[in-house]
Formats: structure tokens, C-alpha cells, sequence
């Protein structure tokens, strides 16, 4: 995608070239850990807040749902804007608005249409509204307004529970405003993302408009041969494993070493010895049977359908869909 506010990983013609994943994704961190005791002040989190609107609005307009908003899947770029990031339960629909059915997502931050026992299809962009109005509320408040250990009564919580603000810290009742229409629990009457991109707050009553829709949304055409250089030839899933599991710790380290051992070790090793001490040691590691089912784990292939690793020369992997592919609970 092409949209600044969503974190894409760019083509490249060579294919062994690992590094491009970690070039994307680490300049990143997420824009808040929530819970948190520091959460943002009410104009840092509108200026964040722009980000996230003009993003799903691109989503949209590319007719994806993206399902799992929330702050750890916003990432904070080194220029101080926010980019959506994780599209792992992400839906594209045809025509004006998807109509789902399934769950999916992080229980605090599904829609009360979501969670329901009536069986009707809901809408997928109210959906995303939603989550929108939990992440604004997380970042003014540093946690999220429905809370519990319990799932069953979480979800009792979401459907019935009226969103409360507390006394502290104090945000201005244009903020409350625009939280509570973006968590109305019937989501045929839930704020449409045209309507926040125009509310008070957002706009600061028109001193600080955001562009319009045709101003930073166009189709994206895809060619024969992008989609071609965005296939890539592996030749060791370990090394898929390692680079994987090193993203997610945002660490050149050792992602399978234990912490009292990481303390314990010099910072001063370079990294570079530290990559071509761990592959191996990764390799030696990790069976090949287990590899072998997190392969087809994330292909979504039967065990019996395919080959040993042994009998495959190399692994064609989407590396975009690398980054988000959760892993196979046997290599946890």
C-alpha cells in the first residue's frame, strides 16, 4: 500500500535478502503499552488520533476491514506519525461495507455486535470505529474503559456497561463526545469516520481540517510483476524462524535465550557474531518435525499433503505476511 499511515514492505529483487523485513518494521515501536500510568495529553493524542483516521479511512477506501486496532498495533514512526501496522485477521469486502459474522480481534476491543448471540451479520467499518474509540480512550487514560479478568464478563461489560470517564485526568467534553458516539453500542447509529474526520475536536473547530478523501486515497493497482517480486525463495525456514521471532522482540539478540543469561552476557558483543552463532544453534535446536508442521501450520495445509523439508529444495514464503504470521503453538 502507499498510504503513509499503513507500514508496507517494499519489493525487492533479491532473494535472499532477509534484512528487508527488519529494515521496515524496527524504526517502529508501538505508540503505547496499555495499560500505562503515562498516558497522552489530550493534544498529543489528537495528533496521533489524525494518523488513525486518515489510515482507516485509506483502508476503507481500499475495502479492507482491519479488525484489530488498538495501540500495540500502531506504530510510531521516527518522524512522530502513527502507521497501521498488523493485518493478520484483516477482511476485504466488495461493494460499500463488509458484512461479517465471525470474531476476531483483542476481546477489550471488540464491538458489541461482534460479541452477540443474535447471529446477524454487523458491519465491518463500524467495527473499526470502535476499536478507534477504545484506542482514543487508552490513550488519554492509558487503559481501556472495559475492563475484566473474566471474558464472559467482559463481554457482559462491552454490550451493557455505559463508558465512564474518570476525574483524572480531565479531558474536555469535546473529547468525551467524540469517544462516546464512536463506543455507541448500536452500530447503526455509531459516528461514520467521514463524521469524525469533521468533528470539533479532531479539526480544533476548523483550524486544523484534515484532507479530503480524494486528496490521499487512490485504487491500488497491482501488476503482474509486483506481485511476482513479492514472492520470495527461502532456503531455510530456521532462518525464516530466527528473523521472525528477532522482530518480534525488536532485538538484534538472542530471541530464544533466557533473561537471567542475557543479563548476564556482555552488551558489547557485536552483532553481527551474535547472528551467525544463533542460526546455527536455532538449527540444531529445533526438530525438523516441528518445523515442518509450523510450515504447514501457516500455509494452511494438511500434514499429509506435503513433502518433508528434507524433500523441498526451497520455501516460497509472501514475505509481506511474514511479519504477521502468528506462530505454531508446538514451536512456542
Amino acid at each position: 500500500m502507499t498510504c503513509p499511515r499503513s507500514c508496507r514492505v517494499p519489493n525487492r529483487n533479491r532473494t535472499q535478502e532477509l534484512c528487508l523485513l527488519a529494515d521496515c518494521l524496527f524504526p517502529f515501536r508501538p505508540v503505547m503499552e496499555v495499560p500505562t500510568d503515562q498516558p497522552f495529553t489530550e493534544e498529543q493524542a489528537r495528533l496521533y488520533f489524525k494518523d488513525i483516521v486518515l489510515g482507516i479511512e485509506y483502508l476503507h477506501y481500499q475495502k479492507i476491514i482491519h479488525r484489530d486496532i488498538k495501540p500495540s498495533n500502531l506504530l510510531l514512526g521516527d518522524d512522530g506519525h502513527v502507521k497501521i501496522a498488523d493485518f493478520g485477521v484483516s477482511n476485504q469486502f466488495e461493494g460499500n461495507d463488509a458484512q461479517l459474522s465471525s470474531t476476531a480481534g483483542t476481546p477489550a476491543f471488540m464491538a458489541p455486535e461482534a460479541i452477540s448471540d443474535s447471529g446477524k451479520s454487523f458491519s465491518g467499518k463500524a467495527l473499526d470505529v470502535w476499536a478507534m474509540g477504545i484506542t482514543l480512550y487508552c490513550f488519554v487514560y492509558g487503559k481501556c474503559p472495559f475492563i475484566d479478568e473474566y471474558i464472559l464478563s467482559l463481554h457482559n461489560k462491552i454490550k451493557n456497561k455505559a463508558v465512564e470517564f474518570p476525574e483524572e485526568p480531565q479531558i474536555s467534553e469535546e473529547l468525551k463526545e467524540v469517544i462516546v458516539r464512536m463506543l455507541d453500542k448500536n452500530p447503526e447509529t455509531r459516528i461514520t469516520v467521514p463524521e469524525i474526520k469533521l468533528h470539533p475536536w479532531l479539526t480544533k473547530f476548523g483550524e486544523d481540517p484534515l484532507p479530503l478523501e480524494e486528496e490521499h486515497c487512490t485504487v491500488v493497482e497491482v501488476t503482474e510483476e509486483e506481485v511476482k517480486n513479492s514472492v520470495k525463495t527461502i532456503p531455510s525456514l530456521p532462518a525464516v524462524i530466527l528473523v521472525k521471532a528477532m522482530l518480534r522482540k525488536r532485538s538484534f539478540g538472542n530471541p530464544f535465550e533466557v533473561q537471567a543469561r542475557r543479563e548476564e552476557r556482555s552488551m558489547s558483543a557485536p552483532g553481527n557474531l551474535l547472528m551467525y552463532v544463533y542460526l546455527p544453534l536455532l538449527v540444531l535446536s529445533l526438530s525438523l518435525e516441528l518445523l515442518n508442521k509450523g510450515l504447514k501450520y501457516h500455509l494452511g495445509l494438511k500434514y499429509s499433503e506435503t513433502s518433508t523439508l528434507e524433500q523441498s529444495k526451497h520455501l516460497v514464503v509472501w514475505m509481506q505476511l511474514l511479519p504477521y504470521l502468528e506462530p505454531h503453538p508446538e514451536l512456542m
